[in-house]
């Protein structure tokens, strides 16, 4: 029986020994001379590939919208920044989670929504002009109907 959550598991320590990672098979293998700024992350296999692979996409497309530096995976800039989010937020969607170490989110799809929450209540709190009104859709229109 598989597990029903997604959980991301990250080191930033170059003393881990990690030899490539299972969910991410075409980074190939990793020098751990230079650890990469990001860390190394590590998706567990959750409900089904097509949802691993969805979350994937997803997680990169946001990493892209927060501003990925070139040469850093976008996938990677995303979990990476919302791990710090949620040790900020000192989230109980952490296990064994240290700024500089690593750790694990439990929940990252959970995770992930609370943060791109956090994102928008600070777009909204920064806007410019107080008048203007700004729409988020949370979810497709289709959705709501079901």
């Amino acid at each position: 029986m598989k597990d029903d959550y997604l959980r991301a598991h990250c080191t930033y320590e170059r003393g881990d020994v990690v030899l490539h990672e299972r969910g991410k098979p075409e980074q190939g293998r990793f020098c751990l001379l230079k650890m990469p700024e990001c860390g190394i992350w590590n998706i567990s296999s959750g409900v089904s590939e097509n949802f691993h692979e969805g979350f994937r996409a997803l997680a990169a497309r946001a990493g892209v919208a927060l501003g990925c530096p070139e040469g850093v995976d976008p996938e990677d800039f995303w979990l990476d920044s919302l791990f710090h989010d949620l040790l900020e937020n000192r989230s109980d969607l952490l296990l064994a989670a240290e700024r500089g170490k690593g750790g694990m989110i439990k929940r990252v799809c959970e995770a992930s929504d609370t943060f791109c929450a956090r994102l928008e209540r600070k777009a909204l709190g920064s806007a410019i002009d107080p008048n203007v009104v700004v729409h988020f859709d949370r979810m497709p229109r289709n959705a709501e109907a079901r």
